[in-house]
């Protein structure tokens, strides 16, 4: 269940992306939700095995301080070859 606080304001998209970035003047205490995007894969080719990558997201209180975080796994799938005949 996620019990979330609607902030005023509203969160920002610092990075013009269209998706909030921060939670600006948020009180201690403040239970917020958000989701985390993951951009399209350009980078790392896929090969005959499957890749698994792992990443920290670091939740920041004031730019300095971290107050959670979480690890999440990133799939690249493998190349998938047909054999026809």
């Amino acid at each position: 269940v996620r019990i979330c606080t609607v902030t005023d304001p509203l969160p920002v998209d610092e990075t013009g992306d269209g998706h909030p970035d921060y939670f600006p003047r948020v009180l201690p205490g403040t239970s917020v939700c958000f989701d985390i995007h993951a951009k399209q894969n350009w980078t790392v080719p896929a090969t005959r095995e499957p890749q698994m990558f792992r990443a920290t997201i670091q939740v920041m209180g004031d730019g300095i301080t971290i107050l959670d975080e979480r690890d999440v796994f990133f799939l690249v799938p493998p190349v998938i070859t047909i054999v026809i005949g």
